[in-house]
């Protein structure tokens, strides 16, 4: 199971890093993403909440945001809003 959630991980990375070259974002940017670790699953949006997939996309999505120097807004559903880190655990509360 560890492998499929690493899977998940990379692929979400791989389309960030794509998403990011192809729109020409830049650091201090911000990008908006909406999801569902439902959807993911390949169920309706909020029927199958997963929060070992939600955490594989957050840190695919984050950890490459995140490198370049650009904002993440998740707008999210269910679980993967609970993976986020807050203001305050970045300082800047």
């Amino acid at each position: 199971m560890i492998r499929l959630y690493e899977e998940i991980k990379k692929q979400a990375a791989d389309v960030t890093a794509e998403l990011c070259e192809k729109a020409k974002l830049h650091e201090g940017q911000i990008l908006v993403v909406g999801c569902s670790s439902s959807e993911v699953c390949g169920d309706k949006i909020g029927s199958n909440s997963n929060l070992d997939v939600a955490r594989a996309v957050f840190s695919g999505i984050y950890e490459t945001t995140k490198a370049r120097g650009i904002y993440l807004a998740a707008q999210c559903c269910d679980c993967l809003l609970y993976t986020s880190p807050s203001p305050r655990d970045r300082g800047w509360s």
